[in-house]
């Protein structure tokens, strides 16, 4: 009886395991190695989708996107759109670091 309910517990807890949070890299024009970005992130638990142009609005339109990380000068209309709860962070070459842009603050 015991096995059972292990069994039920361990369903239930799957049941109600939160869906797997995605980070957007964009490939903008600027240089960063975003298949390195995107590995860092992955081994954090995120799920990595780089986007170039084409892809990167409806990427940005799913609602599983944890954090949306860019260029510094990276522009695009859909990064104009990138809203609180939604954190964008931008790459400072200088500091060799993302850093969390203005506007999402």
């Amino acid at each position: 009886q015991r096995c059972y309910i292990v069994a039920l517990v361990a369903i239930g807890a799957a049941a109600l395991a939160p869906a797997p949070r995605r980070a957007v890299v964009y490939r903008g024009a600027d240089d960063m190695d975003v298949e390195a970005i995107a590995a860092s992130l992955e081994s954090r638990g995120l799920s990595a989708d780089v986007c170039d142009d084409a892809s990167l609005a409806a990427a940005l339109a799913r609602d599983d996107v944890a954090a949306v990380y860019a260029g510094r000068y990276a522009t695009h209309d859909a990064l104009d759109g990138v809203a609180p709860p939604t954190p964008l962070y931008r790459y400072d070459k200088a500091a060799s670091a993302f850093k969390l842009d203005r506007r999402s603050a």
